[in-house]
């Protein structure tokens, strides 16, 4: 039988995930999914490796065909990960929806752990509280449990340092890297751990926790495992470089570094469960007040303020320090050690939780501040926010021009097989004003891709098509040139219009593209797939084929042949 507190927090669970999953099942693919570094990227990785078939592949030799003439199958990441097991049971948009209830479930009973066992003193109902405001966070759940997972994998590692573990406990251990993303959180989760038992051994205890540094130990060589192609990778480079070996960081000016140091304080970084977060702060303020007096505590309740700033400002110098030692060490510009951002919301989270073991007074402030944090919160849930006010306005069964069918267009996109009528695989195609991840998805080979990962000799010869483009457009030139993780089509007019989303809404249109059609046909180029009407297409030898419309898609399609 449920004791009255285990059934609170089971309706508690229960009452968050259906807020989170009704617009997915009212809705189906008209729901809105998060877009950037989502669509367009590692969703649409494992729908593409699992329409090649190479989802659990693990020779890094195979070759993906369908983006940037063959990308070899080591240039993404984790082929062990546990999120590709959903893909091959599931559709792909079902996939993502099903993961992401794993996720915010995992991030509900994590949080609900760690808090009841350390700061609730066994208070049920309020943990359940804290970790509903947490399992609401904006996850980035294609990335697994990197940022989720980390309240339950510190309630593993705090249970293994009392020696209170059980054998579960390490069962979670071996499963976490298998569905965390190693670039994310790997190293980030390792050096907090690493820092928490130097306290614990030095300050708290005196005593060297031999069980928890086997249990760091265990947590790195699985980590190891589950990403063993990637990190061999960069610990035996190939003959054929990436193209991270150009990425270049220019040092932000002193006052933009204030700015990015400030606006992490308080919203951290979208990858990691970004927010507003002063109403964090202020209840933390208050109970420092509160405790002032009392020297142990009031550093405790410091420490994780302490722990968000310094995030901050190395976030913020990091530039300086990237493009400091650029020749030195090559490592720097081509890992992303800004990712100690995903650190931040669990000091929030440390903050909330000391602030109610230390608060004073009244639990009614605590609960009024956190209450204006779930606000913030659910605001910044964009799968939320925008689902539920598609929802209210318009209803279920209208078209929703930001869901997940209407960006990747499927139908238009069959209209535009069947007006071609050959296999996909005899040509290639690029895109212009719009992301290259509708063609991919829908099954078209393409030149352009997004991809954090790829050859350099592919960005060179790549170049040659847009180098008159980004000659006359600093910013993206800029853009292509230190990063090219958007191996793209660019368009200087497009960039002061509508960029990479000219969707129908728009009136933008191109007067004066500038292509070297030449080095398109070289890399195999047959069809330019362009948002927007080019005007000058003759005149650079492009023939205009035909204009695409669908009721259902985001876009229109004007279809030129090369």
């Amino acid at each position: 039988m449920f004791s009255k507190n285990n059934l609170f927090v089971a309706s508690t669970a229960l009452l968050i995930l259906i807020l989170l999953y009704v617009p997915f099942l009212l809705m189906g693919t008209n729901a809105y999914v998060l877009y950037k570094d989502n669509l367009d990227s590692d969703f649409l990785y494992l729908h593409l490796l699992k329409t090649t078939g190479m989802l659990f592949g693990t020779d890094p030799q195979l070759i993906v065909p369908n983006i940037m003439n063959g990308l070899p199958r080591v240039y993404f990441h984790s082929e062990f990960s546990i999120i590709r097991l959903w893909f091959l049971i599931f559709p792909s948009f079902w996939a993502y929806v099903f993961n992401s209830f794993i996720i915010h479930l995992v991030g509900f009973i994590g949080m609900y752990l760690f808090m009841k066992d350390y700061f609730t003193s066994g208070n049920h109902k309020s943990a359940a509280m804290i970790a509903a405001l947490f399992a609401l966070a904006p996850f980035y759940t294609m990335y697994g449990l990197s940022m989720a997972g980390v309240p339950l994998i510190l309630w593993v590692f705090l249970k293994i340092m009392d020696r209170k573990s059980r054998p579960f406990h390490w069962v979670i251990l071996l499963i976490f890297p298998f569905y965390a993303h190693f670039a994310m959180i790997g190293p980030f989760i390792l050096f907090f751990l690493f820092v928490l038992a130097m306290y614990r051994t030095f300050i708290l205890t005196h005593k060297i926790p031999f069980t928890y540094y086997t249990a760091m130990s265990v947590l790195f060589l699985t980590f190891l495992i589950a990403n063993i192609n990637i990190i061999s990778s960069y610990i035996f480079p190939s003959d054929v470089l990436s193209h991270r070996s150009e990425w270049t960081t220019i040092p932000y000016s002193l006052k933009n570094t204030i700015k990015q140091t400030i606006k992490i304080i308080s919203f951290g970084h979208y990858h990691s469960a970004s927010f507003i977060a002063f109403p964090i702060y202020i209840l933390g303020i208050l109970v420092l007040w509160q405790i002032r007096k009392d020297r142990i505590k009031f550093i405790q309740l410091a420490l994780p303020f302490a722990g968000v700033a310094m995030i901050a400002v190395f976030i913020a110098v990091y530039p300086f320090i990237k493009y400091t030692f650029k020749d030195s060490f090559h490592f720097i510009t081509s890992f992303q050690l800004t990712r100690f951002s995903f650190l931040i919301p669990l000091m929030w989270f440390l903050i909330i939780g000391l602030s109610f073991k230390y608060m004073v007074t009244t639990k009614k402030l605590f609960w009024f501040v956190l209450s204006i944090q779930v606000c913030f919160v659910i605001l910044a849930n964009k799968e939320i926010k925008l689902n539920y006010i598609h929802l209210a306005t318009k209803g279920p069964s209208t078209l929703n021009f930001n869901s997940f069918e209407a960006v990747y267009s499927q139908d238009l996109c069959q209209q535009i097989k069947e007006y071609i009528g050959l296999p996909p695989s005899a040509y290639r195609v690029l895109s212009l004003g719009m992301e290259p991840n509708v063609a991919i998805y829908n099954g078209f080979y393409t030149l352009d891709s997004y991809q954090n990962y790829y050859p350099l000799n592919y960005k060179h010869a790549f170049r040659k098509i847009i180098a008159a483009e980004l000659d006359k457009n600093a910013f993206i030139r800029k853009n292509f040139d230190t990063w090219g993780n958007r191996c793209y089509v660019f368009s200087d007019e497009l960039q002061k219009c509508c960029f990479l989303d000219c969707h129908k809404k728009k009136k933008c249109q191109i007067n004066n593209l500038s292509l070297n059609l030449d080095a398109v046909k070289s890399l195999g180029g047959k069809y330019l797939f362009s948002a927007v009407p080019v005007n000058n297409a003759l005149e650079i030898g492009l023939k205009f084929e035909r204009k695409f419309e669908s009721v259902t898609a985001r876009y229109n399609i004007y279809l030129y042949k090369i």
